[in-house]
């Protein structure tokens, strides 16, 4: 079955008005561990914990990346820090949204076991240290009521897929799915003409009309378990978001008695940034 996130939209409310949940923006790149010496940069592995950093389109804006990293502990010896965040491959940043240990001055400042509220003041004190510009920057978090409100609005308002809610107490798990991180992506519905039905595998492609009154095919889903459709019925369908030629993840929800093939049209069609800009 399809999952589009950890969270169902009806329960958000619940991890934005409690004090045990903060509010990350979630980044849709390249995930990358770095672990910074004086020696250099290494990245022991990327998406989802196994083997090398190895994303040929990540992996070139390495070399500008690690000498911003690099800075970080120039003038400490003995320093050991590791990062953890996402290199969006199109702009060559690295967005970092952890600090899972950090050693400064022979003292371990942060362990994997710390919870994240604690993390996250020595990520932010990095954050600091980097002075916001360059390819490498801090995600943006929000653990107030208020704060967690304004940046879901945010992040959706700028085209970006969704956010994670962080359970403040949560440690620190190396690639592994927690119940002390989920994610939120955000949803939406558009009304679609059925084009094509098909019988194996059971499914329909469907399209929306465009500014020139053409039918234009953006998709298919399954209708598996789904009510009969023909074609020229207008149906619902839920999807992740739009990728400029197709929607991504749809699935039916229902059919449209009440509303005319004509009125589906691609004004409904919402922009989706990958590298969505940092809010």
């Amino acid at each position: 079955m399809m999952k589009y996130e950890d969270v169902p939209p009806g329960q958000v409310e619940r991890y934005l008005i409690s004090p045990l949940w903060a509010v990350e923006q979630k980044m849709d790149g390249t995930r990358g561990l770095a672990v910074i010496t004086k020696g250099g940069v290494i990245w022991p592995y990327g998406e989802r914990g196994e083997g090398r950093l190895a994303h040929s389109a990540a992996t070139q804006w390495l070399p500008r990346i690690d000498a911003r990293l690099l800075a970080l502990v120039a003038d400490h010896e003995d320093a050991e820090i590791v990062l953890d965040g996402e290199i969006m491959i199109h702009t060559g940043e690295y967005r970092v949204f952890d600090v899972p240990y950090l050693r400064i001055g022979g003292r371990e400042w942060v362990v994997p076991g710390d919870a994240l509220s604690q993390r996250r003041i020595y990520l932010e004190t990095i954050g600091a240290a980097l002075h916001g510009a360059g390819p490498v920057t801090v995600t943006s978090f929000a653990s107030t009521e208020d704060e967690k409100r304004a940046l879901l609005a945010a992040v959706e308002a700028a085209g970006g897929e969704g956010v994670v809610f962080k359970r403040l107490t949560g440690s620190y798990q190396p690639g592994r799915r927690t119940g002390d991180v989920l994610k939120f992506k955000f949803t939406y519905s558009v009304d679609v003409v059925v084009i094509e039905r098909k019988t194996s595998p059971n499914s329909i492609t469907f399209g929306v009309y465009d500014e020139a009154g053409v039918l234009r095919t953006i998709g298919s889903c399954s209708m598996i378990g789904k009510p009969h459709v023909g074609q020229g019925d207008v149906v619902e369908v839920m999807c992740l978001y739009w990728t400029g030629t197709s929607l991504y993840q749809p699935r039916m929800v229902r059919q449209r008695f009440d509303k005319m093939p004509r009125d589906c049209t691609t004004a409904q069609l919402r922009a989706y940034s990958r590298d969505a800009a940092k809010v």
